[in-house]
Order: structure tokens, then sequence, then C-alpha cells
């Protein structure tokens, strides 16, 4: 329900609140920068409402075309028609009265650019709307830009930067463009006194809606093209032209693919001071730069579908909107770290910090990097573009710009909440997309319990009222009611709530989903998805082994769990994000996952709940749940489950302790302590048949008990304790349990007992159950498995039949990050049936759409692959080089030491295939001192041994000798016995 309340408005008279543009040219100015600027200020004007004109110099058709796109009215001079003296920015500081005689009565904000229009701007402010407010728009810093430019302009650094601050001072708000230039300014309007210094904004820029709609395509061809969109003459030390021809001169020397240098924005009067200028740089009969003139959006957006890389060289840049565009376009980008854009990357997208090279002014260093770095874009340029597509949907999805705007609009008076009226087509769009929506059904399940958390917290924090306003009411309305606002106020039925989510939760499940056991309690449930989760994570320690493939976990575990925390009506805590299936979690999951932490530790810390035992055990076991499965911490996981089991002692039901000892014999068993996991999975089994005797609880206690002992080595004892638990889920004609329990006994053949034989039957009786219940998730598990029991027996080609089974089912399920891993699988099987091409093709859809969900942990074991299949297979070493080095820069992002270690010992192998025993050295020397630190004596052994090979080869005899010496005598002392 919503209850508005009016304001009256007590003013009948038409306000002044239309906008003055004060610039030299719309949509086609010299400066690319500024055109884009200009255009976007009038756009956020505009969608909300807001009347926008121009006052120009001149005009072209591209400038009325992008005008009226933009719903500004350009003003043009008026002149004598025998003057034919050239416009310029004096006819709009001195002369505006002259020329543009008859301008709007409704001006109440003028805006202008700072170094450009913003003396022009204050003129007209003051001499003619003196009641109007004034606004700067900043995107330069002439104390970083013009130090590179001739002496006289050089000189005049101070001039500049003073003009800006006096203009400033007679403004009243100035909109800086990116965060250095904001920074800048922040300490420059330090030198105005208090009573004059302007309100002082940050302003992101939206890429341009064009580039973001561009599509980009990979293609495989002998001649890569490198895009650069900048001027030449008088700022190629600026713009790091100079550096930057000199390092593709070097590209291109070094042979391999002809490179097209393309440079857009040079006019036809300094084509040849441009060109002179470059051909002292490249020096080279190999590269001849093509130049082309200004250009419009259009002509820049074809250019950079044409490119195979954008480069923005800057030796300082206040922000690099080119280099915004050519991300959200997606196309690979190498930008300088000098840039505004880079500072926004670091603080918007910091995984993909790879596009950000370093400027050190060190000329001969920074050639030598870049064309390293450019070489190395166009030799991986697949890879590159699907990191490219990446990086536009993580940059487009941040929406960093929105909060920057909505200042921007308050500053002019319109309100935070206001939404761009739709037009028709977009209202008929809108309804289109919604009937699409309703006509999908249970496609969208997921979509609608997040829609439902998202509606409970927009009413929770007050948005829902904002919502409705933006909505609903239109300023006709407020006109036609003479009122300033309205305000509402909403409210939901609690009751009415939760029964609409129970209702989604029941009965819109996907098929395939619905639990088996009306009886299933949530500690089944619970230790269902540990030990699936549990099984994943083990292979995927093992994923970089050559025949290892990585496993799934069954689905439709998840519902039920929400189902029961519900019923104690924790709405806030539950529904906060979608969940998702259980997957390793990317940079920005890993975001999510601990806002959520902080939201269960506030939670923790409230008075009611440090009352309340019962309360305080739940959020220790949803705070111990996300530090295991989830931020893979498992020692704060375990400290939160040994609170629990406090909490659990003064509560009067034992099924909480048996509870917590269920997670705490997880937790550590994950931790390799063997005997405490034992203990705390023999305590739990004990409460459950003494106290509940639930025969579904102790079957879950007895599958939990033989984990422990699997854990712990003792295989022969945890069979027993499977079968055990297999008795009484048979007894009790419990085929859910049945099906896991045998999935668990295929896993302890396979992986401990090594009989993949005997797993394959049990494999095989869990798919026939899972086909019986029309379990899909289940289904496809068993494919999986089967898959694997298969590989083991090197028969790849029944491996192969199952893992494109479960890849089917993937692509039919639309899991966008489950198909990477069915990907990577039927990858791998091709790679063993000697299948190169099919095996390279599924390995590069799987990095592709790895690199677009943000899954870095999958892009870590992709580049592992595809290195290892173009070193050992295809004996392209410096290809696996490039891979394998994408894997450590992956590792290095994640503080992942185990995946560094491997990327170490990788390269030392691509090296010594390249016969550059020296860099292989260094790469094995990393590997053990890794292995030192961590304590492992017998991977210690591999290390040394390893050492001790490289050493060899570099014909350094007694390094050698004392390196395998020692790998011996550690052998000796430990007892392991080494095939080498």
């Amino acid at each position: 329900m919503a209850a508005a309340r009016l304001t009256k408005n007590n003013s009948s008279r038409k306000e002044s609140n239309a906008v003055l543009l004060v610039t030299d040219q719309y949509a086609t100015s010299k400066e690319e920068d500024v055109s884009t600027m200009t255009r976007q200020v009038v756009q956020i004007l505009t969608g909300a409402g807001r009347k926008v004109y121009s006052l120009v110099l001149e005009d072209t058709e591209e400038d009325r075309k992008c005008a009226e796109a933009d719903g500004v009215e350009l003003i043009l001079p008026t002149r004598a028609k025998e003057d034919t003296r050239t416009p310029s920015l004096d006819w709009l500081t001195f002369d505006h009265r002259a020329h543009y005689p008859e301008l709007p009565k409704d001006v109440g904000w003028i805006v202008g650019h700072a170094t450009i229009t913003s003396n022009a701007a204050t003129a007209i402010k003051e001499q003619r709307f003196p009641q109007a407010k004034l606004s700067l728009v900043i995107k330069t810093i002439p104390e970083n830009t013009e130090k590179y430019k001739e002496e006289e302009k050089a000189m005049g650094i101070g001039k500049k930067e003073d003009s800006i601050r006096e203009d400033a001072a007679k403004a009243d708000t100035v909109f800086s463009v990116g965060h250095q230039v904001h920074d800048h300014f922040m300490n420059t309007f330090c030198a105005i006194s208090e009573d004059k210094r302007p309100i002082h904004y940050l302003l992101l820029p939206e890429p341009s809606n064009m580039f973001q709609k561009t599509t980009v395509q990979y293609r495989e061809t002998k001649e890569k093209v490198v895009l650069l969109v900048s001027k030449v003459n008088e700022v190629e030390k600026q713009k790091g032209l100079d550096f930057a021809a000199k390092s593709i001169s070097r590209v291109a020397e070094r042979g391999g693919d002809r490179i097209q240098l393309r440079i857009r924005g040079v006019s036809e009067e300094e084509y040849q001071a441009s060109m002179n200028i470059l051909q002292k740089s490249i020096n080279s009969g190999k590269l001849i730069p093509t130049l082309l003139p200004h250009g419009t959006q259009e002509d820049i957006c074809r250019d950079m579908q044409q490119a195979h890389l954008v480069l923005m060289p800057s030796r300082t840049e206040p922000f690099g909107l080119i280099g915004l565009e050519a991300m959200a376009a997606g196309v690979p980008v190498l930008i300088s770290d000098q840039s505004g854009l880079a500072t926004l990357v670091k603080k918007v997208i910091p995984e993909f910090h790879h596009s950000v090279l370093g400027i050190t002014g060190d000329d001969s260093m920074d050639v030598k990097q870049w064309a390293d770095q450019i070489e190395k874009v166009l030799q991986m340029s697949a890879a590159e573009f699907s990191r490219a597509a990446a990086l536009k949907q993580k940059l487009l999805e941040s929406k960093y710009w929105e909060e920057s705007h909505q200042r921007f609009l308050q500053a002019f008076g319109v309100a935070g909440n206001t939404a761009q009226e739709p037009t028709k087509s977009q209202e008929k769009k809108r309804s289109a997309d919604h009937i699409g929506e309703i006509n999908e059904g249970g496609k969208h399940f997921k979509q609608d319990i997040s829609g439902l958390g998202e509606l409970w917290f927009m009413y929770k924090n007050g948005k829902l009222n904002d919502l409705l306003v933006s909505s609903l009411i239109s300023k006709e309305t407020l006109q036609q009611l003479c009122a300033e606002s309205i305000s509402v106020k909403t409210t939901i039925n609690i009751e009415d709530f939760r029964k609409a989510l129970v209702y989604i939760l029941t009965m819109s499940t996907p098929k395939g989903t619905e639990p088996e056991d009306p009886d299933c309690t949530v500690e089944d449930i619970e230790v269902q998805e540990i030990t699936s989760e549990s099984v994943f994570t083990s292979a995927a320690a093992l994923g970089t082994q050559d025949d290892q493939q990585t496993t799934e976990a069954p689905e439709g575990t998840d519902m039920h769990k929400v189902i029961s925390e519900l019923a104690s009506l924790e709405l806030e805590q539950q529904m906060g994000r979608p969940r998702r299936p259980r997957r390793r979690s990317s940079s920005a999951g890993g975001q999510d996952f601990n806002a959520r932490l902080n939201y269960l530790f506030a939670e923790l810390n409230t008075p009611a709940v440090m009352e309340d035992k019962a309360q305080q055990f739940d959020l220790y076991c949803q705070i111990g749940d996300l530090y295991r499965t989830k931020l893979h911490n498992v020692q704060s996981a375990l400290e939160y489950y040994q609170n629990m089991l406090e909490c659990s002692q003064a509560l009067p039901e034992d099924t909480k302790q048996a509870k917590a000892y269920c997670r705490l014999g997880l937790t550590f068993g994950m931790l390799g302590e063997e005997q405490q996991a034992y203990v705390n999975h023999h305590r739990a089994l004990g409460i459950f048949k003494i106290e509940l005797e639930r025969d579904s609880d102790i079957c879950v206690a007895y599958k939990n008990l033989a984990s422990s002992l699997a854990l712990s080595g003792q295989v022969s004892d945890a069979k027993t304790n499977y079968e055990s638990a297999l008795a009484v889920a048979m007894e009790t004609g419990n085929k859910t349990e049945q099906m896991d329990i045998y999935c668990k006994l295929g896993d302890l053949h396979r992986e401990q007992l090594y009989e993949p034989q005997v797993s394959h039957g049990y494999y095989s009786e869990m798919l026939t159950l899972a086909k019986d219940l029309g379990r899909k998730d289940w289904e496809r598990f068993a494919y999986n498995r089967l898959g694997l029991a298969c590989g083991d027996m090197q028969d790849n080609e029944a491996a192969l039949k199952w893992d494109q089974k479960v890849l089917k089912m993937r692509q039919d399920d639309g899991d966008k990050e489950a198909q990477i891993t069915a990907h990577i699988n039927v990858g791998d099987t091709y790679r063993r049936l000697g299948k190169l091409d099919q095996a390279t093709s599924h390995f590069n859809t799987a990095l592709q759409m790895a690199q677009q969900t943000g899954d870095q942990h999958g892009q870590m074991d992709i580049y592992c692959k595809l290195g290892d299949l173009h070193r050992e297979q295809l004996y392209e070493p410096q290809v696996s080089h490039g891979y394998y080095s994408e894997m450590l820069t992956l590792a290095k992002d994640l503080g992942r030491k185990d995946w560094e270690r491997l990327a170490y010992n990788r390269l030392g192998l691509a090296c010594g295939d390249m016969q550059d025993n020296e860099a292989a050295l260094e790469w094995d020397q990393k590997v053990l001192k890794m292995r030192q630190d961590d304590g492992d004596k017998e991977a210690q052994i591999t290390a040394h041994i390893n050492v001790g090979d490289t050493y060899r080869r570099l014909g350094k005899l007694d390094q050698a000798t004392s390196h395998l010496n020692t790998a011996l005598q550690m052998a000796q002392q430990t007892g392991i016995n080494m095939d080498r």
C-alpha cells in the first residue's frame, strides 16, 4: 500500500530552469574529448527532462544530427552577409550581445568548459543572466599536460592554472572529469577564499551509447591493426606517441604478423608535420603509419571494429575517454598508468589491471616494456578479445558513473531519484519484455527469488518509496495538482510476502530439483551440499594434473535450505543476494560474500542477538559456512563452529549439538586433522542414534563418519560405514540418500582404492536411480562421474560420450559457469584422444566464458591446460609460455600460492623446452623456495631434482650434484621412494 502527501507550490510563476551550454562546436570540436563530454552533459540533463540550449560558433551536418538526437537546441551567431571572418571564441566572450542578441529567457544555469569557454560563460552570466547559476566542467590539468609541449606553452602553465582557479571562484559548481582532475583541483581550490569557493563535484563519464552497443569480433589474420586516436603535432610527447611509435616499430621488426598502425585525428594542415614526427621515431621500412582525419563517433567506432589493439600511451592524461570507449566496445586496450582512466580501472575493475601499463620516464625502458606487451597482446589476440569482452561486461555492469550523474543532476536542481520518462516506444518495449518474462515461466525461477529479495531491501531502506515517485509521478501531475512534490510511503504485509516467497520456492521449482524425501532435514541437505563441495574442492586441487577432470556437484539443495531458514522469518539475512551454483568464486563474488559477512557480524552484535543463544547459534553457523565454502578460510570457519557448539550446549535440543559436531568434523577434515574429524562425527552419530532415532539422521551421521575415515586413510572402515549408511537408506526407501552413497562409494573406489571398474558400477547405479526419480541434476552428476571412471580406465571414447552428455545438459539449462567446467572436461578428453583441434576449441570456449563471467580460478585452470597442450602435444613452448604467464598473473592477483607455485613449475618447463635454461633455473628456484617455506619434504625432493636437472643442462655440474645429493638424502631420511 502506498500513501501520498502533497506539498503545495506557493508560486505560480514559471521557473527559469533551462540550461545554456557555451561551447565552440557541439559534436565536432577538434578536441575530441570536449565534444564527447559536451554531449554527455546534455544527455544527462535532457534525459532528466531539463531543457538545454547550446551556444555554438558554427555547426555541421553532424552537429545538427547529434543535437537532434540529444534533444538540445543549437543557437548560432548572427552576422552580416558580407562578414567573412572566421567565428572565434571572442564572439562568445566579448561580442555575444552582437552575435547572439536574442537568448532564451528561461535560462537558470550556464555551463562552460574550463580553458575553452569558461571566460565566455562567465561573461554571459554576468552581463545577460545575473540571476543564473554558473557551472564549469574541467577535463584538463595544465600543470601536467603543458610541460610536454613547446617551451612557450610550458611557461604558461601558471597562467592557465590561475585562469581556471579565477573562473572557478566565480562559479557556483565545478565538475571535474575523473579522479585525477578532481584530486588536483581539490588542492587548487584551497587557494580560493571559502566564501567564493565553488561546490566541487567528481563527474565520471559513462561510455557513449554507440560504443556500448558496438559488437567486435576476433578474426584470425596475418595483418594486425593497432589504433591510436589523437592528433600528433605538438602533443606527441604528452600523448606518448613518440615512444609508442618506437615500440610498435620494434614489434614490426621482430617479424611475425604484418602491422598496420592507424592514427585517427590528424588534420589536413598538420598531416606532413605529423608524419615527420612519427618517422623520426619509427625509423623502419616495415611500419608506415596511416594518418586519418578527425572523425565522428561513427568513424571511430568503425576504426575500433577493425582494430586488434587500441593504445593510449600518454605520459599524462587527465582522463582518457578514447580508452574508455574502446573498453566499452570490447576491443583489447593498453592504457598508460598516468591516465585518469587507469585510476578508474583500479577502483572499479581492478582484476583487469593487465590493460594498464607503466610509464617510468625512462624512454628506453618504456619502449621495451610497451613493445613486449604489444607483441604479447597481438600474439595472444584470441585470448585478448575474450578478456576484452569480459572487461566490457564488468565495466558496464558496474554502473560506476550513476552516483556522480545523480549528484550532477542534483546540482542542477533535479531531484536525485528522478528517472528519465520513457518514450512510447520504450513503454512498448517494456511491456513486451514483461510479457516475455511471464511467458518464460520457470526459466526465471532464480530471478524471481532475486527480485523478491531486491524488493524487500528496497522496502527496508526506503528506496521503494523513491521508485514509486519516479515511476508514477510526472511533472505534469505536479503541475495539475499545484504541488511542489509528492511523498509516498509503502508498506508490505509480511505474512503475504512470506507466502509469495514460499510459493515461488515450492511451486515454481524447476523440474528435477524437487526433494525426493519429504522428511529430509536441513542437516541432510547441508551435509549433502558440504560433501559434494568437498569433492569439488579436491578435484580442483588436482585439476592441474594431466588427466584430471573437474567434477560437478548436484543441485536442488539450496532451495530447501532457504525454506527452512525462512521458517524463522530471517528474510533480510537469507535474501540479500540470489543463490548461485556452487563454483569457485570470482573476485567480484568475493566482494559480495564479504559484504554478506559484514552484515552477519552487525547482526551478531545487536543487543537482541547478544541475549539470544538460539539466534547466536544460527549466525555463528552462517558465518562459519561463509568462511568455509565461499571465502575458503577454513581456520576462521573452525573458530565460529566452535562458538556454535558452545551456544548449542546452552540450548535444550541436542540436535543443535549434532549439527555443530557435523560441521566441526568436516572442518577438521579439511584441515587434515583426521582424528578430530573422526571424534566430532562420532559424537554427531551418537546423538542421532540415541536422542532422535531418526533413520535419515543416522544415515547422514554414518556418511559423515565414513568421510572423516576416508580422509584419514582408513579406507576399509570408511567403506564399512558407507555400506551401513546405504543399508539404512535402502531399508527406509530413501532413494536420494542411496544416490549420494553410491556416488561416495564410487569416489572411494576410484580415488583411493584405484579401482575404476568398481566405481563405474556404483556410478551406474547412481545413474539408474537418478533417471527413475527424474532428477536431472543427479543424472548429470552421474554422467560426470562415469566420464571420470572411463578416463581412469583409459577408455577415452566412452569418457567423451559421458562428458558430451554433461555439456549438452549444461547448454540446455543455460548455466554459463557450469558450461565452463563441461567444456574443460570435453577438451581434456579430446586432448587425451589426440584430437587437438577439438580440444583447443573447447578450451578457448571455456576461457572466453570464464572471462565473461569473471571466473578467475577457471581462467587459471584453462591457461594451464592450454599451456600444457601447446607444450606437450603441439611442441610450441613459446605459446605455452604465454599461457603460463597469464596463469601466474591471475594466481598472484588471487593470492593463490599453490597456483603460483604451479605456474613457476610450468614456466620452468617451457623455458627448458626453449633451451633458455637460465630462465628455467630462475623459475625452478622459485618453486624450491616456496616448497622450503611450506615444509613439504616430498615436494622439496622433487624441486631439488628439477633444479639439479637444470644446472646439469647448463653444464654447472657441481651445483647439479649438490641438489641431486640433497634430494637423495631427504628421500633416505624420510623413507620416501622416489622414482627418480
